[in-house]
């Protein structure tokens, strides 16, 4: 999927069907690796978005397209490469706002430690009604595929429904609570263990807020328990993301940005870890960042922080980090 959005991107923009939005991001800096050897590696992280949107009256089609590879250099070599591709339609019936969706994908890592290829494809549908502009409902649905390979090997298919609640007393506030729910099959092909196949169910609380006026704050949490029909005990999950910024003069601003998932999915001897982790973030990090707006279509940006890439409880790449880097849009 995500090799043919990107054609069709390119190819509408070549052909003059639409325009074409792009985001071209570059940053170059220092990560110094939390582990025994302190080392400190060289990395480069370019980043390019492709978005084409058309409306058709009430009728809205968006194709996008993302490549961000990382590469890090120091006394052995570390590659990150992250592809993906989505296609999203809305549509808005009296009071009814419908969107259905569908993405893929990859994300590729070499080192001389392990090696993971992570493919995932999700289908998704949402509808919100707008009968009551303060309080509107949301219901959604999504279906998740999940196949990885390398140093560890796990299939995991799930799906999972969802109810909320959104509050949008004003234009620059929104507050939102919902349930969620799933239910998942994970398998370990070829595994040399007992047990390979975990199957269950999920259940979980939501929260959001948003808040947009003199501070740009949005926050996300969601809390989601797990018990299994193979093993005997319960495991949770939390993931916590946070953006909060503010100008500090017409062209300069700071943020502050927080993505993370924890887990206690312990397991017993001879239960491989790979069927209790089935949530597809596996990117933990959190950096602040100040940008100084050189044009309308520029930015020119510096960011320190922490970054880890828990893999199965694998973490072949986790330090502090800092950068200056450069992005630019039409």
């Amino acid at each position: 999927m995500k090799y043919s959005v990107l054609l069709v991107v390119l190819g509408l923009h070549l052909n003059g069907q639409g325009p074409v939005q792009w985001r071209l991001t570059s940053d170059v800096g220092v990560l110094r690796l939390r582990d025994s050897t302190s080392e400190n590696l060289i990395y480069f992280n370019p980043g390019l978005v492709l978005r084409y949107s058309e409306r058709f009256g009430r009728h809205q089609l968006q194709l996008q397209a993302r490549l961000r590879p990382e590469f890090y250099e120091g006394q052995s070599r570390r590659t990150l490469l992250n592809l993906g591709g989505s296609v999203d339609y809305s549509a808005r019936i009296e009071s009814l706002s419908f969107t259905a969706g569908a993405s893929e994908q990859r994300q590729n890592f070499y080192s001389h430690e392990a090696t993971f290829f992570i493919n995932r494809i999700q289908a998704n549908v949402t509808a919100d009604w707008l009968k009551n502009p303060v309080w509107i409902p949301r219901l959604a649905m999504q279906v998740n595929v999940q196949n990885v390979s390398g140093e560890v090997r796990s299939d995991y298919s799930g799906k999972s429904v969802s109810t909320l609640i959104n509050f949008v007393p004003t234009s620059t506030f929104q507050w939102s609570n919902g349930l969620y729910a799933e239910r998942f099959v994970i398998d370990v092909p070829r595994s040399n263990v007992s047990l390979t196949k975990n199957k269950g169910v999920g259940w979980g609380l939501l929260t959001g807020l948003v808040y947009d006026d003199y501070l740009t704050l949005r926050i996300d949490y969601r809390r989601i328990m797990r018990k299994s029909e193979n093993l005997d005990d319960q495991s949770t999950e939390q993931q916590y993301s946070l953006v909060a910024g503010r100008p500090i003069t017409p062209s300069i601003a700071a943020f502050f940005f927080l993505d993370l998932t924890q887990r206690n999915s312990n397991t017993g001897p001879g239960v491989p870890i790979s069927l209790r982790i089935n949530s597809g973030n596996y990117e933990n990090r959190w950096y602040t960042k100040l940008a100084y707006e050189y044009s309308s279509a520029t930015e020119i940006f510096i960011k320190a922080g922490y970054v880890t890439y828990d893999w199965y409880r694998r973490s072949p790449l986790s330090g502090f980090q800092m950068s200056v880097g450069l992005r630019s849009q039409n």
